[in-house]
């Protein structure tokens, strides 16, 4: 089963990067996560670009006191437009940083080298400073032609989407009798342009997919003859559980980066779950193939599957 996802929708995104007197990197975004990995990717993205300790980075998101724009969270597009939002800011101040760090060792700004927290002189590694070194002359407002601080914020825009894709197989048993559906394997290979953190994006889709899996064998919606909603509550409303999962995943990134913004990067929010109900109809179908039976719908419950068998 093939799909096609417009992903890195909506026009911007903002975020902010600051370092602080004593060195400290703050980075700020519009966008506002719900368990999908943002801060991580965040902090690994500017502790990349300024060659610090992600650890040490303190992601702030979805806080209108902090940044006065954003866009929040929908449509997979938080690591390519936030992301790439972040990549600019954090670059510019990379950049005066390296301009200021070149004043206080007296050489090139063409000739720093930024890594592992400190700023040498190519060529000259004793010639070492720190972040806090460079942060206090920034705010000290010290270095000629540089503005007080080092901070930077960003907005990045887009004029239009971005567009994921994949392919998804399964291999499962049905019991005939029961209607039981047991998934043996669960195939995905898939373009989110570039990965920049490979196990949230295989969490995304592993994620994706064992929440499609019960929608797509049970009533979620069900209603009584007078229209009384009857799964209400969660103690109805079929939830995944690990016990969904397939037995085997097998998972692989194809990576063909956008070149509609920096990072390259798509999106994989909603990849996993896409192909799900069509995937799981079409192997059903085909599963009970020696009863004639044809599966025209989804759900497809346990009960509808034995119906099916037993009219064939």
């Amino acid at each position: 089963m093939n799909y096609v996802e417009a992903t890195a929708t909506a026009p911007n995104e903002s975020a902010i990067v600051r370092v602080d007197p004593s060195g400290g990197v703050i980075v700020v975004s519009g966008a506002a996560p719900q368990g999908q990995g943002h801060v991580t990717m965040f902090s690994h993205l500017v502790g990349d670009l300024l060659g610090i300790d992600p650890a040490t980075i303190d992601v702030r998101t979805g806080d209108t006191a902090l940044i006065a724009r954003g866009g929040g969270t929908f449509g997979s597009r938080t690591a390519a437009i936030g992301g790439s939002a972040a990549l600019l800011a954090g670059r510019a101040v990379r950049d005066k940083a390296m301009r200021i760090a070149a004043h206080l060792l007296e050489a090139s700004a063409a000739d720093i080298v930024c890594d592992s927290g400190t700023f040498s002189v190519r060529g000259l590694p004793s010639r070492t400073i720190g972040w806090p070194d460079v942060a206090a002359a920034a705010h000290a407002g010290r270095v000629p032609g540089e503005s007080a601080g080092l901070e930077a914020d960003t907005r990045f825009e887009v004029s239009r989407s971005s567009f994921a894709n994949g392919t998804h197989a399964v291999v499962l048993e049905v019991d005939p009798e029961t209607g039981a559906v047991d998934i043996l394997r669960w195939i995905v290979a898939h373009d989110c342009g570039h990965v920049l953190q490979p196990a949230i994006v295989d969490g995304q889709i592993h994620g994706g997919v064992v929440q499609g899996i019960p929608d797509a064998l049970n009533v979620q919606l069900a209603y009584d003859e007078t229209g009384q909603r009857l799964t209400a509550t969660l103690m109805d409303y079929t939830l995944a559980t690990a016990a969904d999962a397939p037995r085997s995943f097998e998972l692989r990134h194809l990576e063909s980066p956008t070149p509609l913004n920096p990072l390259g990067a798509k999106g994989a929010g909603e990849g996993g779950i896409m192909p799900v109900h069509p995937l799981i109809a079409q192997a059903i179908e085909d599963a009970l193939a020696p009863f004639g039976a044809r599966v025209e719908r989804v759900p497809v419950t346990r009960a509808e599957i034995a119906a099916m068998v037993r009219r064939a």
